[in-house]
């Protein structure tokens, strides 16, 4: 009966500790209102970023990329730095190529040109 006592009182002790350390290092949540214009923004502008990548991406632009001296790796890290502005006007002048996918080469050209000079 005593082993059983000392069980219940070694439990407890490690309950109080693990709930004590839990109740420490928790941090209290503050909730606040999203307006449905910050999110629609917020979210046309992921949008507009992952159409530049996913054109960068392309087998033509990357080898037009080297051919221009610009390392296609850092090509990602300057699509995030653009602010949400330029990243839709860039998404625009995408979206304005002809459609079934082939851009000649002088709006290929200029879309990189317009990269590099905003970064």
């Amino acid at each position: 009966m005593q082993t059983y006592y000392r069980f219940l009182k070694a439990s407890g002790f490690i309950f109080s500790i693990c709930c004590l350390s839990a109740s420490l290092f928790s941090t209290a949540a503050h909730a606040q209102i999203v307006d449905t214009q910050t999110l629609v923004e917020k979210s046309q502008a992921e949008q507009n970023r992952k159409l530049i990548k996913d054109s960068l991406n392309r087998e033509e632009v990357k080898i037009k990329l080297r051919e221009l001296g610009v390392n296609p790796a850092d090509i990602q890290g300057r699509v995030e730095s653009l602010t949400d502005a330029e990243a839709q006007s860039l998404a625009q002048n995408i979206n304005s190529l002809p459609a079934g996918g082939r851009a000649d080469t002088v709006t290929i050209l200029l879309i990189i040109i317009i990269i590099i000079l905003l970064v």
